[in-house]
């Protein structure tokens, strides 16, 4: 998923490093840390093409297929990937080859590296979501003819970066681009001007800049203006010494015709991110991305309100909003927020999300808005025109920002239609009153895990009988929606509460110190809605077995028949958890052994317990494990579960004698 410096720094991100270098670089991969992407390429090309190390070789061109990344040009991207790849540089770059066919929304042959890579780790914890994702992108795609919205370039865009869009008035838009106004030095990043903030105007086709006031010669852009048009907002990152090129949310005022000299909000802190701000319909709240440390991860977004003393100190917005990843571009229509975010389930980078507060005062779960307002690409900026009623619309219009295919710059506007009709308030009361009570429920569902240790009848042996279990307190949860897993910890009780979607499937591994981690997944699909229970919660409950490093543990219904070692049917489940143990313990790894009873010569129960062992091993490895994490051992008649005189032994005794073990050995 792209959150690249390129575009951050084009959407007044930067991340504190300078835009004017006064020094000479002298090497590509020079270039690529002071992020001169283009210069980067451009030397890394030269570099590739010298003799080299395959080492070498690989590290220039995973650092190529990197600079290409951060330059928004995911095709590029994808072959120099893959030449990193076929160079022996590993995993990652075959994994970053396969993010990037997902971008271009070539789904199904990002699908195949997926499987590959997945065959190939034994281990589904990374790939398995991206499989996931992409085919649901996939399936957007096909349905894309059926959604609500049709979309169509704005004729304002030109080759530059156009975005952000505004709604100023009836066919008066505000955006933010890079393109040449004429003037002032180039912008080393992109080779294009500093970003300004422009004024459209669709009615007579004219594009001008806002005001020489606002505009600086730093990057300015991403405004919001306070009912009465009289005060704005915007971001404007800093191309000098002041602020550490840190990005600020400045504010000004409109007083004679004239804007006052910006200045920044009274809660920006020095050394963090602040931009895109939007302000709701009273202007009393305002909601903007930042990248503070305290966060959730990433970009996330805060509000803050406005009190008789000014801004009060923003707070983070919930979790459900909020991801480990990156959440900008927020925008208020009404009672709805408008976000993108590289982190929840999407299309393959930034993907436009809505949320709304219901009745308890809660964020709604995030919607993904599908193609065709979603695409591959970066998805961004979204915004309703409120004035299109003005114009005799019943349906909502508006417009949005994409890099995807098909545009004329690097990131376009496009003007959005949505077929449903826009109703009053007292429509929406008379039409609430004639639905149906079953339509006018609104249901919730959450998801209440609980991690649990068991309680051994001797603490010291995993055989011994189960007698109890209590709760791991702070033990760790990824929880997989998207690409990348979200931690949390359980609470003093164990538990971990949260809000789920009833659509979505959920990839949970638990992990405590000590204890060998547990991988289970949750299908919210297969739940009912009940009438009679609109707020439903899900019990699941994960015990974590504590490691007993080099202690022999029993493996129930391992059976053979007389003088065979092949696995039988009846002996797979026992080993398919196995399985499963060891994909979510990749660095675990174990001996099988194989014990005998005290019948035949010790020589032939040697040679069978060892081919016993064996053949387990094998159906491990046929399962997709690794065969370095794996040790068969057969011990024969030297290791007895019960001693008792062989003569003397009844069939029980001989058959607990007759076991399959394994032991964690690393």
């Amino acid at each position: 998923m792209r959150i690249v410096e390129f575009l951050m720094m084009i959407a007044l991100l930067i991340t504190g490093v300078g835009c004017d270098f006064t020094y000479k670089i002298k090497s590509g991969e020079e270039a690529y840390e002071v992020k001169q992407y283009a210069v980067a390429a451009e030397m890394l090309h030269e570099e590739y093409s010298q003799i080299g190390t395959p080492q070498e070789q690989a590290q220039k061109a995973f650092m190529l297929a990197q600079s290409y990344e951060q330059m928004n040009n995911p095709g590029q991207a994808a072959h120099w990937f893959q030449v990193a790849a076929e160079d022996g540089y590993g995993d990652e770059a075959l994994a970053r080859y396969a993010d990037n066919l997902a971008k271009m929304q070539r789904y199904e042959e990002a699908i195949d590296v997926y499987r590959h890579l997945m065959t190939k780790s034994g281990d589904g914890t990374l790939y398995r979501p991206r499989i996931t994702a992409c085919n649901q992108a996939n399936q957007w795609l096909t349905d894309s003819d059926k959604s609500e919205y049709t979309i169509e370039r704005a004729q304002f865009n030109s080759p530059a970066s156009d975005f952000a869009p505004y709604v100023m008035g009836p066919d008066i838009i505000l955006f933010t681009s890079d393109r040449d106004n004429g003037g002032g030095e180039a912008y080393n990043w992109t080779g294009r001007a500093f970003s300004d903030i422009y004024i459209a105007n669709i009615d007579i086709n004219t594009v001008e800049s806002f005001d020489q006031g606002i505009n600086s010669k730093h990057n300015d852009g991403t405004i919001a203006f306070n009912s009465d048009r009289n005060k704005l907002y915007f971001s404007r990152c800093f191309q000098g010494d002041q602020f550490d090129f840190h990005c600020q949310l400045m504010m000004s005022d409109k007083q004679g015709g004239t804007w006052t000299e910006p200045v920044p909000l009274p809660f920006i802190k020095e050394g963090i991110n602040y931009a895109h701000p939007t302000l709701s319909e009273n202007d009393s709240l305002m909601i903007f991305s930042s990248n503070d440390p305290n966060g959730a991860g990433g970009y996330d977004l805060y509000y803050t309100r406005l009190t008789v003393e000014g801004w009060e100190e923003p707070v983070i917005l919930s979790a459900r909003i909020n991801t480990v990843g990156d959440e900008m571009y927020p925008s208020l229509h009404k009672d709805t927020l408008y976000y993108s975010s590289d982190h929840h389930v999407g299309m393959g980078g930034l993907d436009i999300f809505k949320s709304y507060i219901n009745a308890r005062g809660e964020w709604t779960p995030s919607y993904n808005l599908k193609a065709p307002i979603n695409s591959g690409w970066d998805d961004f900026g979204f915004v309703v025109d409120t004035f299109a009623r003005l114009r005799g619309n019943t349906i909502q219009t508006g417009y949005f920002s994409s890099s995807r295919e098909g545009g004329i710059g690097s990131d376009d506007i496009y003007a959005y239609t949505r077929a449903t009709p826009e109703v009053s308030v007292a429509d929406q009361i008379a039409a609430a009153d004639a639905a149906s009570e079953e339509d006018k429920i609104h249901y919730e569902l959450y998801l209440a895990i609980r991690i649990m240790e068991p309680i051994f009848a001797d603490h010291n042996d995993p055989n011994s009988e189960i007698v109890g279990g209590r709760p791991l307190v702070r033990a760790r949860i990824e929880i997989e929606e998207g690409v990348m897993a979200r931690p949390f910890r359980t609470d003093e009780d164990g538990y971990l509460i949260m809000a789920i979607d009833w659509e979505s499937t959920y990839y949970i591994t638990a992990k405590f110190t000590g204890f060998l981690s547990k991988r289970m997944d949750f299908n919210a699909n297969v739940l009912e809605k009940d009438p009679e229970e609109p707020i439903k919660t899900h019990n699941l409950v994960i015990v974590l077995d504590p490691i007993f490093k080099g202690k022999e543990i029993l493996l129930d219904d391992i059976y053979y028949d007389l003088d065979k070692w092949d696995i039988r049917k009846d002996a797979e489940p026992s080993l398919n958890g196995l399985v499963s143990l060891l994909k979510d313990n990749p660095r675990v790894s174990i001996e099988l052994g194989s014990h005998t009873d005290c019948r035949a010569d010790d020589d032939y129960n040697m040679d069978l317990s060892q081919k016993r062992a064996q053949s387990a091993v094998d159906y491990l490895i046929s399962k997709g494990i690794k065969g370095s994490r794996l040790q068969a051992v057969g011990y024969g008649e030297t290791k007895f579960a019960i001693n008792c005189e062989c003569s003397l032994c009844t069939e029980e005794e001989h058959q607990a004698n007759r076991r399959t073990t394994f032991k964690i050995v690393q």
